[in-house]
């Protein structure tokens, strides 16, 4: 099949590596904005959520310090970029 689109494609060698350039690129577009958003939903891909370990919430304490108003949840600055609860995948029912 790959030897017959060669064959047909026009204005030699040039032509042929753009028009197979072309084929391509108008294929993937084809599947990304046709075929994968239609077969999305039927897809398991996204069907974890994110859970605590099935611990209850606690209740922060109030934090202390000149500038608590710039700590995250756990206590450590909020630009620090680092979260220590551990969170595992589990299969939405």
């Amino acid at each position: 099949m790959y030897a017959w689109i060669w064959r047909n494609l026009p204005f030699g060698l040039r032509g042929k590596i753009a028009g197979s350039m072309l084929i391509v690129i108008s294929i993937g577009a084809l599947l990304w904005f046709v075929v994968f958003p239609i077969i999305e939903p039927i897809m398991p891909f996204n069907n974890g959520q994110l859970d605590d370990g099935g611990s209850a919430p606690t209740q922060q304490q109030p934090a202390s310090g000149p500038d608590s108003s710039q700590q995250g949840p756990d206590g450590q600055p909020s630009g620090s970029g680092v979260s220590m609860s551990p969170l595992t995948v589990r299969p939405s029912r």
